[in-house]
């Protein structure tokens, strides 16, 4: 998945000492908890950052992200509820879905908004414009 990605992965060892990986959709509560040595080349093709982070393996691939500070709308404390829920970067922010929003609670739908704006401002994209209709 790529770092944009709703699905989050969290690798661990559970109470027996086995390598197991929670698997959750962001806004949603409900999660699923695999054993690696079940899905081991799923998780690696899926989750490369966080395989790589978690097996202390080189070629974790380090993305540039953007802090959510850089929006006026974001308040420390937001910031902080946004981070437990895994959500650490505007790029992030910016490719929630719908469902995902709802479920981060009220005002996540207008903090998307704001978040898309301004990447879309950074990368220079215009909106488009309808001509004639």
């Amino acid at each position: 998945m790529s770092e944009t990605s709703n699905l989050r992965a969290i690798f661990s060892k559970d109470e027996s000492s086995r390598d197991v990986v929670e698997v959750a959709i962001i806004g949603d509560p409900n999660t699923m908890i695999y054993y690696v040595k079940d899905h081991s080349a799923r998780l690696k093709n899926d989750f490369p950052n966080e395989w790589a982070k978690y097996f202390k393996e080189k070629g974790s691939i380090k993305v540039q992200e953007t802090h959510l500070k850089s929006l006026e709308c974001m308040d420390a404390r937001k910031i902080e509820a946004l981070k437990i829920e895994g959500i650490t970067s505007v790029e992030q922010l910016s490719d929630l879905s719908d469902g995902a929003c709802h479920g981060l609670g009220k005002g996540t739908l207008d903090y998307r908004k704001e978040a898309k704006a301004f990447m879309m401002e950074k990368h220079n994209i215009k909106p488009l414009q309808v001509v004639g209709s």
